[in-house]
């Protein structure tokens, strides 16, 4: 026999605020920084305006949220490649290799949230500040990692760049084919060697 639904069980569970951060994260990455508007994410997420308020104390606050968010991620995906991958090149080929190895969507939006980023940086101190400290951070980590792959260090800085680059292409460029990809790595992973 089924049971009458209870008036908890009616009720929509709460949000978090990572919900919020979720949904204008995404609402950036897809339309701008200037698109992130309370009314235009209460109505995406079904909720009311009050909602928000909860969580957060004005829309500042949850800009502050978002960048928060964007340096964890940036930080959590190099954790989890040095926790993943045993030697210091199979580290580097499996950073190489993530865009590969996610989803088209997900890297469809992480680039476009990237990108974004990068946007409102060039309009914010506070945001430009966050992302260089963000670019320095991985500089440091790739450096490290490419001096555990036995980079002379004569050579250290030049191919540091060359990486940041690369990475940046294969993020970015939607139109290479899996073979092209792998031809990338396996050349940068040679040039490395």
């Amino acid at each position: 026999m089924r049971k009458a639904p209870t008036a908890k069980s009616k009720v929509k569970s709460r949000l978090a605020a990572s919900d919020w951060v979720d949904a204008a994260s995404l609402i950036m990455a897809r339309h701008g920084i200037a698109d992130v508007r309370i009314e235009v994410l209460a109505k995406e997420l079904k909720v009311t305006k009050g909602s928000f308020y909860w969580h957060f104390k004005d829309r500042n606050a949850l800009f502050d949220a978002m960048l928060v968010l964007y340096e964890a991620r940036s930080h959590e995906f190099m954790d989890r490649v040095r926790a993943s991958a045993a030697s210091p090149s199979m580290q580097l080929k499996s950073i190489l290799a993530a865009p590969q190895r996610m989803g088209n969507r997900k890297v469809a939006d992480t680039i476009r949230m990237e990108l974004a980023i990068r946007s409102w940086a060039r309009r914010s101190v506070h945001v430009r500040n966050l992302v260089r400290r963000s670019d320095e951070t991985r500089w440091k980590r790739t450096h490290a990692l490419l001096q555990a792959n036995g980079v002379k260090p004569a050579r250290l800085r030049v191919l540091n760049n060359v990486l940041q680059a690369l990475l940046f292409h294969l993020w970015t460029r939607d139109k290479l084919s899996a073979e092209e990809r792998e031809e990338l790595i396996e050349f940068f992973a040679e040039v490395v060697s």
